[in-house]
């Protein structure tokens, strides 16, 4: 290999090691003091994966021991998913060691001397060290942490605030100016410098907010700059691992980049970094053919892998492209199936687009066996759930016999967002600035009935108009003929969709902050952000809201209440758990989304609930006092007036042996509390009713 690249590599893989040391040093101590059983399945699910990281930067840096090291580690946190282990203090002590073991193997690597790496595992399986192992010491690098910057960053982002104050001072002061030299009582009481004066101080200040306002941008627009680094940044490394996989399995592979010239935030880079090690590793691995193989199929050797880099409508735009054997959807089907995700008529007529999306189920794998490369079905569930806190997205399209290709689409930046801020009666929400083609005034005589669906006509075409209103709130509407609204024409890929809101406030730079838990799980928010006179509003999410309108179906009778009409019969549905959370959380998501809810504490108050109300559904956990979740669905499908409605439970106890209980109870779905999402549950929920 080239010494500069090898240089380069093993600086950057340095830097790596010791951040994700931190952090798995962190999860191993936070160990001692976990007691409830959903923070350890959370703990040890976040070790396995720095282990699991570890290992594959060490193999880019063609660094095989202290990878085999990690292997050891990931072997045994998996170990203790499996089992529902609680860790005993020495075991904690042994990882402890040996994870202070990756930075002294690191240490003897860079001086060129011997790993002994059964010495370095020796603690994992009992044997104490009989050597004392000198402390590690690195050279020094001269860089600007990330977190500088963003303490920059987020200064400069409290101008915008100051700048949106100083507009609407500016505004009031410009308007009582008006107001003066309007007045002639008001011009009486003062002398002619005075209002000279006043009059030249208001222009002042006016030309005093447009030199701060240009201040301002020009700092932000510095400081992004700050964060931005091209997207080449990421080729050493993956081009050495697709190096070092297609030789380890005698695979002739030919990595090709275009637009690694575009630029991106340095935060998206890091946090897709291991995203896209995973699809190329899985690509090698499972998608592209070994040269034989090829040979017989007629196909090209070396085979092409290709990373493209491209930006449109402030997004970035990040494809992994193989032209291996493509995706068996046959496979896929059947193993959903078999994995309980859906009963086989539910795909026999399935899209292709569904049936991908259940290779990003947790645990999903058609690749049988554990090895370094792959196996673990660590993969493609990591790489969503990554992409999905960034606010990313991920889709896949394959061709059988010809290849694959992922798709990621990611912000240009997470430093600030432009918003149009509106009003939902007298609320202010606000949605981002990109997510929208358009805004319109719309009047309701303007609006159309085509096929039982309010339409606005957009360049001859009638684009359904639906109320956001209704989608947020579940509330009933009433078109006022003799009030103007508002239109917000949503960007979405396929879907053309107008939401009709009061009005809108205006529109500038913001700030999202995240909601906290278990808020943060509510699906239709981004996150919160402040209106110029700081007021807290929360900011929607596009794609979020999209999928509520297409999962209502919405037609005319459930969208648009006119003058005495009644509210749309809604599905009802009983939530059993015993945590206030979850309870609240399940409720809202789904009143959000169209359903009516009750909720019980327990099996036995939900069973005389049973008696007394009409239910469609049923969504239970399984531990809770009194009567639990499997003897609930026992009573549920043992009784004839009840026998036929889904029973969805959801629950920490997610092992190969209770999901067998609970479907053998007659559970008609099964989701683990700590991995499902509620579009999911919306989804599964749909399909059973």
């Amino acid at each position: 290999m080239d010494e500069k690249l090898q240089k380069i590599l093993l600086e950057t893989f340095k830097i790596q090691l010791q951040e994700i040391h931190q952090s798995l040093i962190n999860a191993l101590l936070s160990l001692e003091k976990t007691t409830e059983k959903n923070e350890l399945k959370a703990t040890l699910k976040e070790l396995f994966r720095y282990s699991h990281n570890i290992k594959g930067a060490a193999a880019s840096a063609s660094i095989p021991a202290i990878a085999t090291i990690a292997h050891g580690l990931e072997d045994l946190f998996q170990e203790w998913r499996e089992k529902d282990h609680t860790p005993l203090r020495e075991e904690i002590d042994a990882c402890l060691q040996v994870s202070d073991n990756l930075l002294v193997a690191l240490n003897l690597f860079d001086k060129g001397e011997a790993i002994d790496v059964d010495y370095f595992l020796a603690p994992l399986k009992g044997k104490k060290a009989t050597e004392s192992i000198e402390s590690t010491k690195f050279d020094e690098f001269i860089k600007l942490p990330l977190n500088r910057i963003e303490r920059v960053n987020a200064k400069a982002n409290e101008f915008i605030i100051y700048r949106l104050k100083l507009m609407n001072w500016f505004k009031t002061l410009e308007l009582c100016v008006k107001e003066m030299n309007n007045s002639v009582e008001f011009k009486s009481l003062l002398s002619l410098p005075a209002i000279k004066t006043l009059n030249n101080m208001s222009a002042e200040s006016g030309q005093f907010l447009g030199d701060f306002s240009r201040s301002i941008q020009s700092l932000q627009e510095e400081v992004k700059t700050m964060r931005m680094i091209p997207a080449s940044m990421l080729l050493t490394p993956l081009s050495r691992t697709v190096r070092d996989i297609s030789t380890k399995l005698n695979k002739s592979v030919e990595f090709e980049v275009y637009g690694g010239n575009i630029e991106l935030d340095k935060a998206i880079l890091d946090a897709v970094k291991d995203s896209l090690q995973h699809l190329i590793r899985n690509a090698i691995d499972h998608g592209i053919e070994e040269d034989q193989e090829r040979k017989k199929a007629n196909k090209p050797i070396p085979a092409k892998l290709r990373m493209e880099v491209s930006q449109s409508s402030g997004k970035i735009i990040l494809k992994i492209i193989d032209d291996g054997k493509g995706i068996n959807l046959s496979q896929v089907r059947q193993h959903a199936i078999k994995m309980g995700l859906y009963s086989e008529n539910e795909l026999l007529h399935a899209s292709d687009e569904k049936i991908l999306d259940c290779l990003f189920v947790s645990g999903f794998s058609l690749h049988k066996g554990v090895t370094e490369i792959s196996g673990r079905g660590v993969g493609l569930d990591a790489v969503k759930n990554d992409l999905q806190k960034l606010k990313a997205d991920i889709e896949v399209k394959t061709v059988e016999h010809e290849g694959t290709c992922f798709t990621l689409t990611l912000p240009l930046t997470l430093a600030t967002t432009r918003g149009v801020f509106f009003k939902l009666r007298e609320q202010i929400f606000m949605l981002p600035s990109l997510s929208l083609k358009a805004l319109y005034d719309l009047k309701v005589k303007n609006l159309k009935w085509v096929n039982n669906q309010l339409t606005y006509v957009v360049n001859h075409q009638p684009i359904p108009v639906v109320s956001l209103n209704y989608l947020l709130n579940r509330e009933e509407e009433t078109l006022e003929s003799n009030q103007d609204y508002c239109g917000l024409y949503i960007d979405y890929p396929g879907v053309d969709l107008i939401l009709w809101v009061n009005s809108i406030v205006n529109e500038h730079e913001c700030v999202i902050k995240p909601l906290p838990l278990p808020f943060s799980q509510l699906p239709q928010y981004i996150g919160t952000t402040l209106t110029g006179d700081s007021t807290l509003v929360l900011a929607l999410e596009p794609q979020k809201i999209i999928e509520l309108a297409l999962l209502k179906n919405l037609t005319r009778e459930k969208l648009y209440q006119t003058q005495g009409s009644k509210e749309p019969q809604r599905k009802k549905v009983l939530i059993v758990d015993d945590s206030f959370t979850t309870r609240s959380l399940c409720a809202n998501s789904l009143e959000a989304a169209g359903f009516s809810t009750m909720t019980a504490i327990d099996g036995k108050k939900a069973w005389d609930l049973l008696q007394k109300n009409s239910f469609d559904c049923v969504i239970t956990d399984l531990v809770m006092p009194n009567v639990d979740g499997f003897e609930l669905t026992r009573l549920i499908k043992n009784d004839k007036k009840l026998a036929q409605m889904p029973v969805i439970i959801i629950s920490l106890l997610n092992s190969k042996e209770d999901k067998e209980r609970g479907l053998e109870a007659g559970a008609d779905a099964f989701f683990a509390k700590n991995e499902f999402d509620t579009h999911s549950l919306i989804e599964t929920m749909s399909l059973l009713l």
